[in-house]
């Protein structure tokens, strides 16, 4: 880390906007260092708590940082933007720090303006936000634009998707969460740069920001709990047919997964779900046991936007269960406005 902040950092400060983009991608990862020297090394042992002096550091490669995403706005040196001569001594860094997060706020807040005239309408009932400090902040100033889409909308994805990435610069991510009735749908929230991927992990993040409630997936979940040991499952057995055999340890922990499984479905079969659906997992679940289909050899493929007969079929069983969330969530917001009345 010591290494890295060195006198490179202020050597390629000084030839911005040349390089500008790749100086910001190269202080996020020493800033990335400095964190990373904050958690992991064992300062428990010399003192309390890390020293002063990481906290300074990253504050001035944040400045730094700011001032390089400006100048590639501006295409002018900082010095240029900023020289004060009237500056007191020590004070002419934080004074343009201070004057390039307000410029930085003033370009999302106009970013923000134009995307939602663009892309919003009472038509579509869409809404756009702006997911600020995004993880790759190429693009400055750096946020993911986050669209929430009503699931009864107009809007075709595979159709707004090629409008929205022409519109949207190339280094922002593309965020799409359904939503119906204040809730949002987590399970369906998907995100990307090229292709739409399914991000599961992030969706409730971007619920606090869409001022949304998280959709209720108690079926989903219930679901959830039976893929998961089937997935395990039928990595095991894919394993044992390449390896022609088994150990007593691996024939243990196959027997709790199946075990866990049961469990899991004798669970599902007791919640307000159809009999249709019902069953229709149960012969889902039978057809992977069986090697009828295979869930753990297509799984590499889901995560690069491709999806196989198990896949597809376990997409098309989510969809509707979360169909039947949807409901009991709807029936939630209704009977209390009916008792009002």
């Amino acid at each position: 880390m010591l290494f890295d902040c060195s006198a490179d950092v202020v050597r390629r400060f000084i030839r911005l906007p040349e390089g500008a983009s790749a100086y910001i991608g190269w202080v996020d990862d020493l800033l990335g260092h400095v964190k990373n020297a904050e958690i992991e090394e064992p300062w428990e042992l010399f003192t309390s708590e890390p020293p002063k002096e990481l906290g300074e550091l990253s504050r001035i490669l944040e400045g730094l940082r700011a001032l390089a995403g400006e100048a590639s706005i501006r295409q002018q040196s900082p010095f240029t933007t900023h020289r004060n001569p009237r500056a007191k001594k020590g004070c002419a860094f934080d004074t343009a720090c201070r004057a390039v997060r307000q410029f930085h706020d003033a370009q999302l807040a106009e970013l923000e303006s134009n995307l939602r005239a663009q892309f919003c309408s009472d038509e579509n009932g869409c809404s756009l936000f702006l997911l600020r400090d995004a993880a790759v902040p190429v693009i400055w100033p750096p946020a993911d634009v986050l669209m929430t889409v009503p699931i009864e909308s107009s809007v075709d994805l595979a159709t707004s998707w090629a409008t929205w990435r022409a519109v949207v610069e190339g280094g922002r991510r593309i965020c799409v969460l359904p939503v119906v009735e204040g809730y949002g749908l987590t399970s369906f929230a998907v995100a990307g740069l090229d292709t739409l991927n399914v991000v599961r992990n992030e969706a409730d993040k971007w619920c606090t920001v869409a001022g949304v409630q998280p959709l209720p997936l108690i079926n989903v979940a219930a679901l959830t709990a039976i893929t998961n040991p089937l997935v395990e499952l039928d990595g095991i057995r894919t394993y044992w047919a390449s390896k022609g055999g088994r150990t007593p340890v691996e024939q243990a922990t196959y027997d709790q997964l199946l075990s866990a499984l049961e469990q899991s479905r004798a669970t599902f079969q007791a919640l307000q779900v159809s009999a249709e659906v019902t069953g229709a997992v149960n012969q889902f679940v039978d057809a992977v046991l069986a090697g009828e289909l295979s869930l753990a050899a297509e799984a590499s493929r889901v995560l690069v936007g491709e999806t196989g007969p198990a896949w597809q079929v376990l997409g098309q069983l989510l969809q509707a269960i979360t169909e039947v969330d949807i409901s009991l969530a709807t029936a939630r917001l209704v009977e209390p406005a009916e008792a009002q009345i």
